[in-house]
């Protein structure tokens, strides 16, 4: 059941995104999806509301219906409009996600985690940056700092699935490792 959801998501998501491009509406919309994104964050019961089966689709459409602001697109509320006339309300925030995900694959984006023992100076983290985006090819870059003093020195790269992990606590572990091998 689950990937017969998934499936439905990516399928909305698809021709969605599809009809925003060609209208060339593509940065509103995402920008009114991240809106949208955190009212799920600051509004935790919404999410609940909108799976509950108890609640009327007119009154899933209302709640919705307050959270747009005043500049969001037609085209979005129509979709969003569809989706709760579909049934599919329990799907909004799975969508949202999915289209942002979308979204960067269309643009080129790709998202980086960097940790470090303490936080870097920005020209520092520039160029890092600018080798990962001739390393993966990527046009722009959505960046997440963490700090995590656990590290030690050096930084840890996680690029979508793979992780670079150039920290000082990992050569540690790594050369311990070797030695034990030796023994």
């Amino acid at each position: 059941m689950a990937e017969q959801v998934d499936k439905a998501v990516a399928d909305y998501v698809r021709v969605f995104l599809t009809h925003v491009i060609q209208d060339g509406l593509l940065q509103p919309i995402y920008q009114e999806i991240i809106f949208l994104q955190n009212q799920f964050k600051e509004v935790p019961t919404l999410q609940h509301v909108l799976q509950n089966p108890t609640v009327f689709t007119a009154e899933k459409r209302r709640l919705l219906g307050l959270l747009y602001r005043s500049d969001t697109p037609p085209i979005l509320k129509k979709f969003i409009d569809f989706l709760v006339n579909q049934r599919q309300a329990s799907q909004l925030r799975a969508m949202l996600y999915a289209f942002e995900k979308a979204y960067h694959v269309y643009r080129g984006v790709q998202s980086v985690v960097l940790t470090t023992a303490v936080a870097l100076p920005e020209d520092c983290v520039e160029k890092l940056m600018e080798k990962v985006k001739k390393r993966f090819s990527c046009k722009e870059i959505k960046l997440t700092q963490q700090i995590d003093p656990s590290v030690m020195g050096g930084y840890k790269l996680q690029i979508g699935t793979l992780q670079w992990d150039k920290t000082i606590k990992h050569s540690l572990y790594a050369l311990q490792k070797h030695l034990v091998k030796g023994i």
